[in-house]
Parts: C-alpha cells; sequence; structure tokens
C-alpha cells in the first residue's frame, strides 16, 4: 500500500507491485457489468426500498415517501438516461482504447520490470485530441504485425496464420481500432465535444418529443401558415429517436478559430450498446495480453482477467450503415468577427457530410393540419 518515493519514475519494484496491481483488475468484466445495467434500467429493472442497496439508501437518505418505489423518475427521463449514458459510456471505451493502445506502444521495447504499463497509462495526454497524434509518432504503430501482438496471446499466433476464423475476428477487432480514433477524431459533427458537454456540467439538452425530416418543397404551401398531414408521406426523417443537442464551439483547425455551433446527436441506444460492447471487447484483449506479458516475469501478480473471445462481427460499417449521425448549424459569427466556415449540413455514420443551404429570411412557422390523407 505504502512505497517509498524514488527518483522521477518508478524503481523496478515499484514498477512490479504497480503493475501487479493494475492487472489484477477486471476491465472488460467492469464495462459489460455497465452494459447490461444500462439495457436492464431501459427495460424497466425498478430499484425499490424493501431490501438490498435500495433499503440501505432509503434509510440513509432518511426522506419520507409514499410506497416501494426509490426516486420519482418518470419513464421518458429513463429513457433519455439510458440514450445519453450509451453514448458517454461508448465515447469512455474509445478513449480507453486508445489511451491503453498508446500506453502498450510506448512501452513495447522495454525491458521486462523498467516501465509500469499503469504508469505509463496515467501519463498519457490529457486532451484526447492530442492521444492519436502521440499514436502516430510511435514506430510501426499501424503495421499487422503490431496490431496482432496487441491483441493476440503468443500462443494462439500458429492458429492464426492457419484458421480463417481467428484471422477474420483479429481483422473485426482492427476494424474497431479504426473506429475508436473516427469517435475520438471525428469534427463535422464533434463527437469529442458531445461527450465533454456531457461530463462537464451536463451542458446539454436531451430530447425524445421531437420529430426533425425535410419535406420536399412541392409538399410545402407556397402561402399561408398551414400544411397538410398527407405531406408526411413524402418526408425524408433525419431524427425519429431520441437525440441530444449541445452548443459548442467547433474544433481548432487549419482555418483557425470558430464560433458556436448547435447540432443535433441522434442517440440510437441499442446501436451505441452494441459499439460500447465491441469496444470493450477490444480492451480486454489487448488489456489480458498485456497482463499475461506482466505475468510471465512477475511471479507476484496473482490472478488475472481472462482473454474474452473474440466475434466475427459486426464491423462498424455493418452495424452503423449509412443512418444520420448529426446534424449542425452556427450559431455565431467567428472570433475574429467573419463569417462561419463551417456552414450547416447533416453528418452520416459512413463519414458523409452533406452541406445544407439556408434560406434565413424564408424562415416560417407552419401547423399540419388532418387532410385525411395519411396514417
Amino acid at each position: 500500500m505504502f512505497v517509498s518515493p524514488t527518483g522521477g519514475s518508478p524503481s523496478p519494484v515499484q514498477v512490479r507491485e504497480l503493475d501487479d496491481s493494475f492487472f489484477g483488475a477486471d476491465p472488460h468484466g467492469y464495462f459489460l457489468s455497465r452494459i447490461e445495467s444500462l439495457i436492464a434500467h431501459a427495460d424497466g429493472a425498478n430499484a425499490t426500498v424493501s431490501d438490498g442497496v435500495g433499503r440501505q439508501f432509503a434509510l440513509k437518505l432518511g426522506w419520507e415517501r409514499d410506497g416501494d418505489a426509490l426516486l420519482a423518475s418518470s419513464a421518458d427521463a429513463r429513457e433519455l438516461q439510458v440514450a445519453i449514458d450509451a453514448a458517454s459510456l461508448r465515447q469512455h471505451l474509445a478513449e480507453a482504447v486508445l489511451r491503453l493502445w498508446l500506453a502498450l506502444l510506448q512501452t513495447k521495447t522495454a525491458r521486462p520490470g523498467t516501465a509500469s504499463i499503469w504508469e505509463a497509462l496515467t501519463s498519457t495526454p490529457n486532451q484526447t485530441s492530442a492521444i492519436f497524434d502521440a499514436i502516430q509518432k510511435c514506430e510501426d504503430w499501424d503495421t499487422a504485425s503490431v496490431h496482432l501482438e496487441l491483441l493476440l496471446p503468443k500462443q494462439h499466433w500458429p492458429q492464426y496464420e492457419t484458421d480463417p476464423k481467428m484471422r477474420q475476428a483479429v481483422d473485426v477487432m482492427g476494424k474497431w481500432f479504426d473506429h475508436a480514433v473516427t469517435l475520438l477524431t471525428r469534427s463535422d459533427i464533434h463527437l469529442a465535444s458531445a461527450n465533454n458537454k456531457y461530463k462537464h456540467g451536463l451542458a446539454v439538452r436531451m430530447r425524445n418529443d421531437v420529430r426533425i425530416g425535410f419535406l420536399p418543397s412541392d409538399a410545402v404551401p407556397a402561402e399561408g401558415d398551414s400544411i397538410p398531414f398527407s405531406a408526411v408521406e413524402s418526408e425524408i426523417v433525419l431524427f425519429d429517436k431520441p437525440f441530444v443537442e449541445y452548443l459548442a464551439k467547433g474544433p481548432f483547425d487549419g482555418e483557425g478559430k470558430h464560433g458556436l455551433e448547435l447540432t443535433h446527436l441522434r442517440l440510437d441506444t441499442p446501436t451505441l450498446l452494441v459499439e460500447a460492447t465491441m469496444l470493450a471487447t477490444l480492451y480486454g484483449a489487448m488489456f489480458h495480453v498485456a497482463a499475461a506479458r506482466h505475468a510471465a516475469w512477475s511471479a507476484t501478480v496473482g490472478k488475472i482477467a481472462p482473454y474474452p473471445s473474440l466475434p466475427l462481427g459486426p464491423t462498424p460499417a455493418r452495424l452503423l450503415g449509412k443512418a444520420v449521425t448529426g446534424m449542425r448549424s452556427p450559431v455565431t459569427l467567428r472570433p475574429d468577427g467573419s463569417a462561419p466556415t463551417r456552414g450547416p449540413g447533416i453528418g452520416f455514420n459512413h463519414g458523409e457530410f452533406v452541406s445544407l443551404a439556408v434560406d434565413y429570411e424564408g424562415r416560417r412557422t407552419m401547423t399540419f393540419e388532418d387532410d385525411g390523407g395519411s396514417d
């Protein structure tokens, strides 16, 4: 528990003791438990004051209450909470994968006992945008052989050479490596910024009461303030699931600083949880391989978490398809007073971004009227 401080980096004894402790964890199990709890909560698992933690919580809180319910949360609040937590968990896992990836690359050639993985992981850059930059500076960071070393226990390498399913599974994990990078670096729809807004003050608006779509111009009357309900038959739906709105400045890029943008981010909870599961599997595989390497020279590490089964799919492309990721629109001018260069548009899961031309002067508020032409 208490170690004697040494120089600017852990001593060999401290390296062993620190990584013995770190590799005794089960992060894969932790992440899977979070995913399961979100699914159970979404599907109606209710906490009560009758027994267990709920009863202990109620006794310590000391509030008077009617009935057996623990807290008075609504079904809408539950749906939105699960959606936002699923999105946050996905980003958490993407960041965890890249940070562990970087730490393992930085210590890959170190002699056993001379570099602590835990210390390297703790020392990765604070800014998520800088993590991938640091990864790219590591030697052979994107080679197939290095990916194999990170993902697959050494005793399975011969099987990789002869087993097509093993190669497919490793290839699938490689695609999730790429997806983790996308989740942290995508800038047209700034996903990392959304996650920051969840974490820091919950500076977002969660919605499940709004439907957003486009109607062709010939379906909208040229005059008046009403529109026939039958027009929805030709609607192109963008958001029909929960989404989150957030304000953020566009990411700094080659064009300099940007003004505020309002972004609508689509939250497809089952898909988000599948993304999280695949990233958790990737993290669990990397963690086990690193733990096994540590255990090969440290006799005091104890039991390490098991190696997860590598799935044959889905790949990110198969799971996400070409659905809408989000929609952005500028709110303010750039800090220098010039017009926004990041205009309004829609981003899609396969990476495409479609710019929109908005007629701000022609903005109208219209009410749908039942014309009996649509169900």
